[in-house]
């Protein structure tokens, strides 16, 4: 049975409960309908119709209309950029054109047809270690709430423990989305918790053209614009409608680092739950393939996900399957050999 899961952004869009637009960060969150993906090293059995092979350290492009691989410029002739392990689709942060797409679970590859294409569409975007810090209910009203995780925010040589306690705030005895409550405490005082409440990331409503809210990691609420926010490193940490990012990477100037921890124990965690300085993440842009195949201790896992995408031109839609790699190592590949095919 196959599990969409764009249902979730289109449901952002029009309730009157939550929405906003696909903004920094986010991208993730069409994961939110069926839960984490499970890796493992299994494939369909399939015979590839496309693939790329590195020569040297350049990205390589490749169309599905024409079935073969084409220049990487700024036109829209390019549906998917390979870079290192990066799979970038032609629009978003990644490309200038309408490329984007949504990711999926089936039981197989063949199950996948062009009613599976979606209303809405995905696009590459900015993200954090937050991406996924909620849940999002749709059996009534559209509600969103916390999964209630521990994340450990680094600023220089300071470690933060933090826990997104509320995403609903009250204005004028009425409540509202996007005023979160969030838990922090300095892990050298980890008893010394802070609440902060009322962080009003509203951004003006639906269209989330408003100035996001703004944090620092010691518990200080401040005024900045986006604006002024671009360069500055005043700022920690960002909330926006429901996305959360931090000062670092292509979110930021700064140098603020997220890793997020698989317990929901707040008042447990201490400076022995720090893990090495390699896990923690700066924001990065988040493909809507992310993470397609993870190379651990010399063995390659995959995700239990499809993709449809929609090319750089924006009037076609396809499937695609990574299947095959060769040579793989911590920073890319020799060779990818992959399934696509027109749905419409």
């Amino acid at each position: 049975m196959i599990k969409l899961f764009f249902l979730l952004i289109a449901a952002l869009f029009l309730t009157s409960c939550d929405s906003g637009t696909v903004n920094k960060g986010g991208v993730d969150g069409n994961a939110e309908m069926m839960g984490d993906p499970v890796y493992s090293e299994k494939r369909d059995s399939l015979e590839a119709n496309g693939s790329i092979t590195f020569e040297g350290k350049e990205p390589l492009c490749f169309s599905f209309n024409q079935e073969t691989t084409v220049e990487c410029d700024t036109s829209s002739a390019w549906d998917l950029k390979f870079k290192d392990w990066f799979i970038f689709t032609n629009g978003g942060t990644s490309g200038k054109h309408a490329g984007g797409g949504v990711y999926m679970k089936a039981d197989h590859y063949d199950e996948i047809t062009a009613v599976n294409v979606p209303g809405m569409v995905f696009t590459d975007n900015y993200g954090s270690v937050f991406d996924n810090w909620y849940d999002a209910d749709m059996t009534d009203t559209f509600t969103i709430s916390t999964k209630g995780f521990v994340y450990l925010v680094k600023k220089d040589e300071k470690v933060y423990k933090i826990s997104i306690v509320s995403y609903y705030g009250e204005a004028q005895g009425s409540p509202v989305s996007a005023i979160y409550t969030i838990r922090i405490a300095d892990l050298e005082d980890p008893e010394n918790v802070k609440t902060l409440s009322d962080i009003n990331a509203t951004a003006g409503g639906s269209d989330a053209k408003g100035d996001a809210a703004y944090i620092t990691l010691d518990g200080n609420i401040l005024k900045l614009t986006d604006k002024e926010a671009e360069e500055s490193l005043d700022w920690d940490m960002k909330f926006k409608r429901y996305n959360i990012n931090l000062n670092s990477g292509v979110s930021g100037s700064g140098r603020v680092l997220g890793v997020k921890l698989s317990t929901k124990d707040f008042d447990a965690v201490s400076s022995a739950d720090i893990p090495e300085e390699e896990a923690f993440e700066e924001d990065r842009v988040r493909p809507v393939i992310d993470r397609w195949a993870v190379f651990k201790e010399g063995k390659l896992l995959y995700p239990d996900f499809y993709y449809i995408i929609r090319t750089g031109n924006g009037r076609n839609w396809f499937k695609f399957y990574p299947l095959e790699v060769t040579e793989p190592a911590e920073n890319g590949y020799h060779a990818l050999k992959f399934r696509f095919d027109k749905l419409k």
